[in-house]
């Protein structure tokens, strides 16, 4: 819908996609400014989960990467928030 001023009852009204604005008599439809509106491409969130295998043979973890952040299920991240698991896949991909 394009943005008009209308006089409805002795009253003008600037009318837009966002509504309906009581306006001056003198207002002119040059003096209102519609902000455009723009698409803008969504952000996807993609996790990925990798298997890191643990110093026990036959054990291992799993490092989650969301965006720019990086969880692993092990003591060490745990406690500390950081680990050799979550390092040693950055070295990889990162």
């Amino acid at each position: 819908m394009s943005a008009v001023i209308v006089n409805i009852l002795g009253q003008n009204w600037f009318v837009d996609r966002h509504g309906w604005k009581k306006v001056p008599a003198d207002a002119k439809l040059e003096d209102y400014h519609t902000p455009e509106v723009k698409s803008i491409q969504p952000v996807v969130n993609q996790t990925i989960e990798i298997k890191v295998a643990s110093s026990k043979p036959g054990s291992y973890y799993t490092v989650t990467k969301s965006q720019h952040h990086y969880s692993c299920t092990c003591k060490g991240y745990e406690f500390r928030s950081r680990c050799r698991h979550i390092d040693e896949i950055k070295e990889k991909y990162d």
